[in-house]
């Protein structure tokens, strides 16, 4: 097909062309293409010396004899032609550009990367198709590196905090630009905090044992007993604690049912006698 396409422009410049082959198959197939083309007229076959003299006298009177009109509309297609011709090359020279990026990628490149990556991300390519980086243009290979490594720590860190709303104990905490110093002033705070709950836990067990309550799970479950505790009237002044401990012994007796049963017996017998 390229022999025949340059043959074809050959002649429409008005030039003569000799094409040789060593394999007549060749030969025949160009002259095939150049019959599909409807330049077979202008073809003239010398095989070898085999050639016939009456077919060659007879391709020659043929086209003697041969009328072409003039196509139709031809300057009018040409011209549409030579116009289309006009944009692609604009469209190859602008695919093959290299601009609006600071990797010396051409326009071509961009394209097919940006379009494998978000073939390779599938649905999520959706999710952040509306995230714009304005500066992007201006990002070299290492801007690009920094980045990636930075998501990576920070997709890592995703995975083991699961997740990041107001279901997490830091949703809400945005703190300041921190210098190398300051993790260990946080380290200390969270240790104070750290210690205090275990305290509060241990508080909160204590009470519940002491009242026979199931143990506290939550903080609200925590802050509705201590609310309870607040509203306990304080103890007459003449009560003997050392006779309360004894007769509340945490160890043979640790939710005090019987000395609670004992106490109604006595206050009963008291009564009655008065």
């Amino acid at each position: 097909q390229t022999i025949t396409n340059v043959i074809a422009s050959a002649l429409s410049l008005g030039k003569k062309v000799l094409f040789v082959s060593e394999k007549l198959a060749a030969l025949e197939v160009v002259r095939h293409r150049l019959n599909q083309a409807g330049l077979g007229n202008f073809c003239l076959e010398l095989h070898s010396h085999k050639t016939q003299k009456k077919k060659f006298i007879e391709d020659i009177a043929s086209r003697i004899e041969e009328q072409f009109p003039a196509p139709a509309q031809f300057q009018a297609k040409l011209t549409t032609l030579q116009r289309q011709k006009g944009e692609l090359a604009r469209y190859a020279e602008l695919m093959g550009s290299r601009v609006g990026n600071a990797l010396g990628l051409t326009v071509n490149e961009i394209f097919w990367s940006a379009e494998r990556r978000r073939q390779a991300l599938g649905e999520i390519s959706l999710a952040i198709k509306a995230i714009a980086f304005p500066d992007a243009s201006a990002w070299t290979l290492d801007d690009i590196e920094s980045r990636t490594t930075r998501l990576s720590a920070l997709a890592a860190l995703h995975d083991v905090i699961c997740h990041f709303d107001t279901r997490h104990p830091w949703w809400g905490f945005q703190p300041r630009p921190l210098a190398p110093s300051d993790d260990e002033a946080i380290g200390r705070i969270i240790q104070g905090a750290l210690d205090a709950a275990v305290h509060s836990d241990a508080a909160a067990l204590q009470v519940c044992n002491a009242f026979g309550a199931p143990e506290q799970t939550d903080l609200h479950a925590a802050a509705k007993t201590r609310a309870l505790l607040e509203q306990l009237p304080p103890p007459p002044g003449t009560v003997d604690f050392s006779l309360l401990r004894r007769m509340f012994d945490p160890d043979s007796d640790p939710s005090g049912q019987f000395s609670s049963r004992l106490l109604s017996e006595v206050t009963a017998v008291v009564g009655k006698a008065r």
